[in-house]
């Protein structure tokens, strides 16, 4: 009798590589070269550092679009738990953009970033609709992150303890580390894969990820990056495990030393006494910067409670803040962000449109790690097992990242939500094709 110790494999066969009009196709392609456009602002990149004025990024938005109903899959998307949220979000958007104090500029906004953004979900849903397709999806983000290399190597300027991308919407070190991180998560894919080539690409690229997110001196991503770390290590295999802490402290030892004094100290601030900091090292700005974010984060909160329902629309945030202080203290506000995007969402949009958001994020964790515990049992969805596990760490890197600066409508969740769905669906076909293909042998 077969032993009942563990679930029964569905006997799936390994998936095959095959060429690429076959089986990813010309469609696929312009989805992956799509996807990698959000997570690095390559219109940007090509207009100020190449002087090349050619909208890639509307080109390939508008051959997808007309491709999109030629798939016949167009309305896939509302098969996965995450689609009544997530596109509840939107209409909360919407809604609090009419009803805000300024809806001549937050309404254009607000359905800008709709058709642009929020409906990615749809396109990735309807074309990656097998786990290679959806493999082959995050290859191109992991691409977007050794691409996001390159421009630090090449382009990035370090002034007063902080290293940026001057000019781009990454000219906030805080932006450009989370953005480093969370592409940080898809190149796990390359030691995850079965290439040698790939494994020692990870193994040279990690140390310089870490190396540039330690020198942007952002606490904030300092912090997701240790957050997402421990994730990793609790959900590797033994083996893995023994390998992390020993490469851990290593690549630490091996990258610091590069690292200004000056940025090593205001990532102490984490730990340190903020007094004795301020004499010791003369951090006096980053000092007063987190006490200014407390500040904001209350100030979010107070606006949020003035106006619970809608808040004050798309992009009222810092408006509503400066009318806000000055009819109180009759002073200056600042005009800065809320620096944590679930503030941002609950103080522009409202408690509901946060509600739906965070209850996307929490889904976008469940069907990644549900996902990745169903691959672990079937043998033969072992790649998909891989991008299951990077699905979950970006989930993290995301939801561990937002909560220190403005990403409101920022499109790296966009692709979350659309390759976790994508994930999700693929392999819950293949899984239940596999099992009605035994159930229907006599054998």
């Amino acid at each position: 009798m077969p032993s009942q110790a563990r679930p029964p494999s569905y006997g799936l066969p390994a998936l095959q590589p095959s060429p690429l009009p076959a089986d990813i196709g010309a469609v696929t392609l312009l989805l992956g070269a799509y996807v990698l456009m959000y997570v690095v602002p390559i219109a940007e990149i090509l207009i100020i550092y190449g002087h090349i004025h050619v909208p890639v990024v509307v080109i390939d938005g508008v051959l997808l679009t007309i491709a999109l109903p030629l798939t016949g899959r167009i309305g896939e998307f509302w098969k996965s738990p995450l689609a009544k949220p997530w596109m509840a979000t939107l209409v909360m958007m919407c809604l609090a953009a009419a009803a805000g104090t300024y809806p001549g500029r937050s309404v254009p906004f607000i359905l800008q970033y709709g058709f642009r953004f929020h409906v990615l979900p749809f396109y990735v849903v309807a074309i990656a609709c097998t786990t290679r397709r959806v493999r082959y999806l995050m290859k191109w983000i992991a691409a977007g992150g050794l691409l996001l290399l390159v421009l630090c190597a090449v382009f990035g300027k370090f002034e007063e303890g902080r290293f940026f991308l001057a000019e781009t919407s990454l000219s906030n070190p805080n932006d450009l580390a989370f953005s480093l991180v969370y592409a940080m998560a898809s190149l796990t894919l390359l030691v995850l894969a079965r290439s040698a080539r790939g494994k020692l690409l990870w193994f040279a690229t990690l140390p310089v990820c870490i190396y540039y997110v330690l020198k942007t001196g952002s606490r904030a991503n300092f912090i997701t990056l240790v957050v997402m770390g421990v994730v990793a290590f609790l959900l590797s295999a033994r083996g893995a495990r023994t390998v992390m802490l020993v490469m851990t402290p290593l690549m630490f030892l091996l990258v610091t030393p590069f690292i200004p004094q000056e940025t090593l100290h205001r990532l102490t601030l984490i730990v340190s006494d903020p007094s004795s900091a301020r004499v010791e090292h003369g951090l006096t700005g980053a000092l007063d910067s987190q006490a200014a974010r407390t500040q904001l984060q209350e100030r979010a909160i107070d606006l949020t409670l003035h106006h619970p329902l809608l808040g004050v629309g798309a992009l009222m945030f810092a408006d509503a803040v400066e009318d806000m202080v000055r009819a109180n203290l009759g002073v200056k506000s600042g005009w800065q962000g809320a620096h944590n995007t679930y503030l941002e969402i609950s103080a522009e949009n409202g408690i509901p449109a946060l509600i739906f958001y965070v209850w996307s994020l929490g889904l976008c964790f469940v069907l990644n790690y549900r996902a990745y515990k169903v691959c672990k049992r079937e043998p033969s969805m072992a790649e998909s097992l891989s991008q299951s596990l990077c699905l979950v760490l970006t989930t993290v890197a995301f939801t561990v990242g937002v909560l220190f600066c403005n990403n409101a409508y920022d499109p790296h969740v966009d692709v979350l939500v659309a390759i976790t769905a994508a994930n999700s669906l693929a392999i819950e076909s293949e899984l239940g094709a596999a099992k009605r293909a035994l159930e229907g042998n006599p054998a």
